[in-house]
C-alpha cells in the first residue's frame, strides 16, 4: 500500500498503514496544532509551527512548498492517488 493513501500527513508519518474500506476521518485544527483521527485513532497529532513539523516537511515530498502548512485560511481538497475512492457524509465546521 502506497504511504500517501488514506490518511492527511501520511508522507511525514511513521504509523501503520489504515484499512482501505470504510474509512472514518476527523482532521481537528486548532490554531497550529493539528491532529487527524482516522477510524478511532489518533495518526497525526503535530504542531505546523514546531522544529519536529518543519523537519519532516523538509524531508517530505513538500520541501520544496516553501509556505506548506503556514497557512492558518485556504481551501480543502479531497483526492485520490489512482485508485477509486468515494466520499459522503462530509463536515466542515468551526470549532469555537
Amino acid at each position: 500500500m502506497s504511504r500517501n493513501q488514506t490518511t492527511s500527513l501520511w508522507s511525514c508519518s511513521t504509523m501503520a498503514p489504515a484499512r482501505r474500506v470504510g474509512n472514518h476521518a476527523r482532521i481537528v485544527i486548532k490554531g497550529s496544532k493539528v491532529e487527524h483521527w482516522l477510524n478511532g485513532f489518533k495518526i497525526v497529532e503535530t504542531d505546523t509551527t514546531s522544529e519536529d513539523f518543519k523537519k519532516a516537511i523538509a524531508a517530505s515530498k513538500w520541501a520544496k512548498a516553501s509556505d506548506y502548512g503556514s497557512r492558518a485560511k485556504g481551501h480543502i481538497a479531497l483526492q485520490d492517488h489512482g485508485d477509486e475512492v468515494m466520499f459522503r457524509d462530509i463536515k466542515i465546521r468551526e470549532l469555537k
